[in-house]
């Protein structure tokens, strides 16, 4: 070791020095190390009072370290090859003390290693050595035989790491590349002194690179494995892990069975596995050749989660959702020819976890074909758990189809006070190949909604609680080729609910036209609701309904609807036609739950009159009320209180003396009577 001061160290150096340092290690196998202390001259932005220092022989190499101001600086470096330049350039001013340098001849802490099948030990720098912050050393470990893998762990201490336990690597980090080169090759992960991982190479090299040491050290052990040997297993920490198959990126071999475990040590609940590259030979997403299966969940990672295969560049996959706290991976091989495998990356998620699967439900996994298949709620016809929560996901068979749902029979509870309002019992449809994906239609009752996805996946899920006596839900669903299409002819029975949707994803700028019709000598009740978001101006996407059959030159409209708000319409006869506009500038969803019954738009209503506001409509409003109409409504207000009334929006027929339709106002002792009659038009 040899010591480095500048001029007058430790008093002040001289005003306008320029001096320079060029240190040369005893070998060109080895390393220069400085340990440094460094307090020089006051200096804004670093513009006088410099101490530099270059990797090679002088200021145009590489600079590794630039120290300046008054302020007392200690720390070390290390050069990446034989020689080091230091530069110290003083401004006008002096007063600095200037720098004390403790230079080593340092030896190289990297090289080249064979794995066999007898384990080795491989040994960050021990207590012997000088340590500098930016020292790495890089391992090339090979297997000595070219079929093999290689694998290595890090010895966790339990003794040293009692009570210490980190999944943070801060200090001893080790970096593994699948490859012989940190840069041509993939990094999987990292391990340190207080983390205990394993990885492995997908061929027959591993890169490893020890950084930011320190005095503690990481002991590692590496071995060989044969590459029909390819179980696994990785716990998920603060960073992301790469897996690759055998033999990536080149071919992974025949009649293989890896079976790899995926376990979280983050205490979050869930993991997310992207597909970085896929080239499995199958076709997706049949997948009858070699295949990645996935499960995942808090149960021995049981449940199904997905299945891939092909190239991932023509049929994008992932990402998939472990569900839980552990996934496994199982990837298979036939005895035909191999292809170059897949490349994965697994983190953790704040995507939530989705719920187990009822009994009785069936697969999770459905796949959709072009000829219709069936899914019911467990028990049907008969529904006998008293909770159950079944979700399944339809994938197409092709995946330039969608997927198109006909509900054909339900029976699920109500809300039993608010009348059409699902409580905890409900069937919900997603445009996608999760829950989490777009919502698109919630139902219960005895309603039989019929919907498309936009892609090759849609979801659906059911949930009943405490559902007594109920049937369930049976329906049909098939991947199609052809655009979803709405409208038609409708018919309604007296016995049940019946639900039209439309979405504005999978249309293109026009219009829908339904004709509904019910048994003679009932009328039509329509509710409208919108479920995603529904421009407010009737310029562009509105709903028209018209009180009987439609014609397009002589039918007048009872209104439109548009906006976020419910609306109800009564018709006067057994036939309505709903005409929807839509322009695919605009994005939105809307329903119509329609009933047969003997309904009539006359009525009468109380209502209690507070210090808020309080609105009420008319019939059908903001549809065109009916003809031959009478409501009225009693507004009681609290006892020394008066009640007012105040006119927001008015459009009623005109004339003569309001003979025809007017709305009148009785002012009494407690109660306000309103009244509005309409005469047939």
């Amino acid at each position: 070791m040899e010591t480095v001061t500048s001029p007058g160290f430790p008093t002040s150096y001289s005003s306008h020095v320029s001096c320079v340092w060029r240190i040369h290690a005893s070998s060109p196998e080895h390393l220069v190390g400085i340990n440094y202390y460094a307090s020089l001259e006051k200096s804004f932005y670093c513009r006088t009072g410099i101490l530099s220092f270059y990797d090679g022989s002088d200021s145009s190499s590489k600079m590794l370290l630039r120290l300046c101001g008054s302020i007392p600086k200690i720390g070390s470096i290390i050069s990446d090859g034989p020689t080091m330049d230091v530069h110290l350039l003083t401004g006008p001013a002096t007063g600095g003390m200037g720098f004390l340098l403790n230079v080593t001849d340092v030896e190289r802490c990297d090289g080249n290693l064979t794995a066999t099948s007898e384990e080795g030990n491989l040994t960050s720098l021990d207590l012997t050595h000088s340590y500098f912050s930016n020292q790495k050393c890089t391992w090339i470990i090979t297997a000595q035989n070219e079929n093999d893998t290689v694998k290595v762990t890090n010895i966790f201490s339990m003794g040293d790491k009692l009570g210490h336990f980190s999944t943070q690597c801060n200090h001893d980090v080790v970096r593994v590349y699948d490859g012989n080169t940190t840069e041509g090759g993939q990094f999987p992960g990292e391990l340190c002194s207080t983390v205990d991982r394993t990885y492995y190479s997908s061929g027959y090299t591993l890169s490893v690179v020890f950084e930011k040491l320190t005095s503690e050290g990481v002991q590692l052990q590496y071995t060989a494995i044969p590459e029909s040997d390819c179980n696994r297993t990785y716990n998920i920490g603060n960073d992301p892990v790469y897996i690759q198959s055998p033999g990536y990126p080149d071919s992974y071999g025949s009649d293989l069975k890896c079976v790899i475990f995926i376990f979280d040590v983050m205490d979050t609940p869930n993991l997310k596995l992207d597909v970085v590259n896929a080239d499995i030979e199958g076709d997706y997403p049949q997948c009858d050749n070699d295949s990645v299966t996935l499960f995942g969940g808090n149960n021995g990672s049981n449940d199904p989660i997905g299945k891939f295969c092909g190239n991932s560049s023509i049929s994008p996959v992932g990402p998939y959702y472990s569900n839980g706290r552990s996934m496994k991976l199982v990837f298979k091989s036939n005895s035909h020819t191999s292809r170059a495998g897949f490349q994965v990356v697994v983190s953790h998620t704040t995507r939530k976890v989705v719920p187990d699967q009822s009994e009785n439900c069936g697969p999770r996994f459905q796949t959709a074909t072009t000829h219709p298949k069936f899914l019911s709620s467990p028990g049907y016809p008969v529904f006998s758990p008293i909770n159950a929560d079944c979700i399944w996901i339809l994938k197409a068979s092709d995946p330039n189809m969608t997927v198109r749902i006909d509900v054909i029979d339900s029976d699920i509870p109500t809300h039993p006070i608010f009348i059409r309002q699902c409580g905890q019992s409900l069937g919900l449809l997603y445009d996608g190949p999760s829950m989490f994906d777009t919502f698109l239609l919630s139902w219960c009752g005895k309603t039989l909604p019929s919907l498309q996805s936009t892609g090759p996946d849609m979801t659906v899920r059911f949930k009943a609680r405490d559902a007594y006596n109920m049937t369930g839900i049976k329906l049909k669903y098939f991947a199609t080729n052809k655009p979803w299409s709405c409208g038609g002819a409708v018919d309604l029975t007296t016995d049940r609910e019946r639900t039209l949707t439309a979405s504005y994803e999978t249309y293109i700028s026009g219009e829908c036209l339904w004709t509904i019709h019910a048994p003679t000598n009932t009328t039509i009740k329509v509710n409208v609701d919108a479920i995603n978001h529904f421009p407010s101006s009737c310029n562009v996407n509105y709903l028209e309904i018209y009180d009987g059959n439609y014609d397009n030159s002589t039918s007048t409209t009872h209104g439109k609807w548009c906006g976020d708000t419910n609306a109800d319409f009564i018709s006067s006869g057994n036939v309505i036609t709903a005409r929807l506009h839509f322009n695919v500038s605009n994005r939105g969803m809307f329903r119509m739950i329609l009933k047969a019954g003997h309904f009539s738009a006359s009525r009468k209503t109380r209502l209690s009159a507070s210090r808020y506001y309080e609105y009420f409509t008319s019939p059908n409003n903001p549809f065109n009320y009916p003809s031959n109409v009478e409501s009225t409504w009693t507004i009681e207000g609290d006892e020394g209180y008066h009640v007012g009334i105040g006119v927001v929006f008015s459009s009623l027929e005109t004339s003569a003396g309001c003979q025809s339709d007017y709305m009148e106002a009785f002012d009494g002792m407690i109660n306000i009577y309103t009244y509005l009659r309409t005469h047939l038009l």
